[in-house]
């Protein structure tokens, strides 16, 4: 009996720490500063032609823990393919997805039923697709919702603090240390941008901003000490009222630059791509 007692004490121990962790963490810190990630979909390839986002966080000098899910099991790279995200050991804090598409909504689920707080949807072919497409956005918006589950994307490559050398990215790029922070709808645009400034702090793509949008961020920016100028790359936005509020709150301790696209007939085709 009393060794039945201490084992519901440490499991509750370990419950209360996770809950004291989930209420003082602002919902985009899930992202920019997980203490664990799973990438789901990882491809057992390890070419130049792979383009496989496990060998590229391994590259990195990230610490927190790093689970990595393939249907087929296995092993790669020194690391334990799960079979699903539920077989993992722990409710990790970001979960990027870069399945094909028909497997995506099961994916969410699965993470949604695992309490992860933070998905990142690398994945194509959703509103920026066909219309099937968009039924299947609005699908993983409705799957979230309420769940206290944020999502980012589809359709991106996601995130990159260059301050704890993290980033969701397929592929290899320049990363050095700059007190800038860009917000982008477009991966290329965001990568460019890391070229071209010399570096950046932070990082997010929003892709399709099915949920997380550049609103959303504004106020944690705003707030982050390492910040010092914040640039928005907008193709557009849901509410401008709430939008032109956080802007002004956040200018006040740091400028703001933002840059509108997909204003012309070729730049608004563009911006759904």
């Amino acid at each position: 009996m009393f060794k039945g007692t201490f084992f519901i004490f440490i499991f509750n121990f370990k419950m209360l720490r996770r809950l004291q962790f989930l209420l003082s963490h602002n919902e985009v810190a899930f992202f920019l500063n997980p203490r664990s990630v799973v990438l789901v979909g990882v491809t057992t390839r390890t070419d130049p032609e792979a383009y496989n986002p496990l060998e590229q966080l391994l590259k990195t000098s990230f610490k927190g823990r790093i689970y990595a899910v393939n249907p087929k099991g296995g092993e790669i790279l020194g690391q334990t393919l799960y079979r699903s995200v539920l077989e993992l050991p722990e409710a990790v804090d970001l979960a990027v997805i870069s399945t094909p598409r028909e497997a995506v909504l099961k994916v969410v689920k699965d993470c949604v039923a695992k309490e992860i707080k933070a998905i990142i949807v690398i994945t194509q072919g959703f509103a920026d697709g066909n219309e099937e497409g968009q039924v299947m956005q609005a699908e993983l918006v409705k799957i979230i919702q309420d769940t206290g589950t944020r999502l980012i994307g589809p359709n991106t490559i996601g995130v990159v603090n260059a301050f704890t050398d993290f980033h969701t990215a397929f592929l290899d790029f320049h990363r050095q240390i700059n007190h800038n922070c860009i917000v982008s709808q477009s991966g290329i645009f965001l990568l460019g941008a890391a070229d071209f400034m010399a570096g950046i702090g932070l990082g997010i793509d929003l892709g399709n901003a099915a949920d997380i949008e550049i609103s959303d961020l504004l106020e944690y920016l705003g707030n982050d000490a390492q910040i010092k100028v914040i640039n928005l790359h907008i193709e557009g936005i849901k509410n401008g009222r709430r939008f032109m509020e956080l802007a002004r709150k956040a200018g006040r301790k740091k400028p703001i630059f933002c840059l509108k696209t997909g204003r012309s007939e070729a730049g608004a085709k563009a911006a759904i791509s």
